[in-house]
C-alpha cells in the first residue's frame, strides 16, 4: 500500500475495526519497532508519519535549543549597577529570577520611583521611563522612540514654557499624552501640546492671530521695533516711514493698518512728502490719494488737466 515518502510507518494487514468516521483501522508498523492500530487514511494522507517517536524527538530537540538559548542570554554583556538607560538608574541587577529563567532589575527613575523589569528588556533598551501618568518624565516620545527634550524654560513666540502640565487624556484609545503649562506675554497662563508648540506659526495664548512680525520686519511703511504688553493685550512698537513711532496692537496682517496715519512716503517733485500731505496739496481724501497713487505718479496727479469741451473731448483734439 502506498504512503507518502516521508513516513516511517508500513501497513501489516486491516484488523477488521472501524473508526469514529468510520474509517477502516489498520495494523501499522513504525521504524522504531513499535507496531499501532492507525486509520488508513491517516497514513496515507500523511497525517500519521510515526507512531509518536517523531513528535518526542522534537520536543526533546527543543529542548535542547531551549537550554543553549538560555546559556547564550547568561552570555551578554551583564548588568552593572550604576548603568543607566534613560531616566531610569540600576540599582539592583540580580533583584529575583523570573519566570522565563532570567533575571528581573530593579530600577529607579529619575522621578524617585522604583519599579522592576526583565533583563533582556535592559539590555535592549525597551524601557528607558517608569511609564507612569505622574512621573514628569513620561513626555510625548518621537516616532524613533527617544525620550522628548524637555522645554522647560524655552521662549517660544510670546509663550515661555513654565514646566509640564497635567495629562490629557484621549477620547476612545483612552492614550494620555503630556502637554506643557506656558505663560504667555500678556499674562495669560495656557496648556500647550508639544506638536502645538513646534508647528503653528503663531505662538500666543490666543491674543494674536495671524502671522507674527518679528522686530527689524517691515509691513509697508511700518518697521516693527519690538513688543510691548499692557492691560492683558501685546502692542506692537513701530515706527512709520515718516519717522514717527507709535503703538499698534498685535492683530492680522490683512487688518493692521499700512501706516501711522499719514499714508506713507511718496516722492513728489524730487522732494519726499507725507500722502496726507499730498491730500492737502491736491485737495482730495487721503483715501482717494492713496486709490490714485496705485494708478499713477505723485507729479501727475499735481499737473493741470487739460480743459474739456462740453462733449466731452479734450481741446485741441482732432474734429
Amino acid at each position: 500500500m502506498a504512503t507518502k515518502k516521508d513516513s516511517l510507518l508500513t501497513p501489516l494487514r486491516p484488523t477488521g475495526e472501524r473508526s469514529r468516521s468510520g474509517g477502516e483501522i489498520w495494523l501499522c508498523r513504525c521504524a522504531c519497532g513499535t507496531e499501532k492500530k492507525l486509520p488508513i487514511y491517516r497514513v496515507r494522507s500523511g497525517g500519521a508519519r510515526s507512531c509518536g517517536c517523531l513528535k518526542a524527538a522534537a520536543q526533546k530537540n527543543l529542548g535542547a535549543i531551549g537550554a543553549a538559548f538560555t546559556k547564550a542570554r547568561t552570555d551578554l554583556k551583564p548588568i552593572l549597577v550604576g548603568d543607566r538607560h534613560g531616566t531610569l538608574l540600576v540599582t539592583n541587577p540580580q533583584a529575583r529570577p523570573s519566570s522565563d529563567g532570567s533575571w528581573m532589575v530593579e530600577l529607579k527613575c529619575d522621578c524617585g520611583h522604583v519599579l522592576e523589569a526583565y533583563s533582556h528588556w535592559v539590555r535592549k533598551s525597551a524601557i528607558t521611563t517608569c511609564r507612569r501618568r505622574e512621573c514628569p518624565y513620561r513626555a510625548e516620545r518621537k516616532r524613533h522612540g527617544a525620550l522628548a527634550e524637555d522645554m522647560t524654560g524655552k521662549t517660544l513666540g510670546f509663550l515661555t514654557v513654565v514646566g509640564p502640565g497635567p495629562y490629557a487624556i484621549m477620547k476612545g484609545s483612552g492614550r494620555s499624552i503630556m502637554r506643557w503649562l506656558c505663560r504667555c506675554l500678556c499674562g495669560r497662563e495656557v496648556l500647550r501640546y508639544r506638536s502645538g508648540l513646534k508647528d503653528r506659526p503663531v505662538l500666543s495664548c490666543g491674543c494674536v492671530t495671524g502671522r507674527l512680525y518679528k522686530p527689524g520686519e517691515k509691513h509697508y511703511s511700518i518697521t516693527i521695533l519690538g513688543y510691548v504688553a499692557e492691560e492683558g493685550a501685546i502692542f506692537y512698537l513701530t515706527r512709520c516711514a515718516c519717522g514717527a513711532e507709535k503703538r499698534l496692537r498685535c492683530m492680522h496682517p490683512a487688518t493692521m493698518p499700512r501706516s501711522c496715519g499719514c499714508g506713507g512716503v511718496v516722492t513728489l517733485l524730487g522732494q519726499t512728502i507725507t500722502a496726507a500731505q499730498l491730500a492737502k496739496i491736491v485737495g482730495s481724501p487721503l483715501h482717494s490719494v492713496l486709490r490714485n497713487l496705485s494708478r499713477t505718479t505723485p507729479d501727475r496727479m499735481i499737473l493741470p488737466r487739460k480743459a474739456k469741451r462740453k462733449d466731452g473731448r479734450a481741446r485741441g483734439g482732432k474734429s
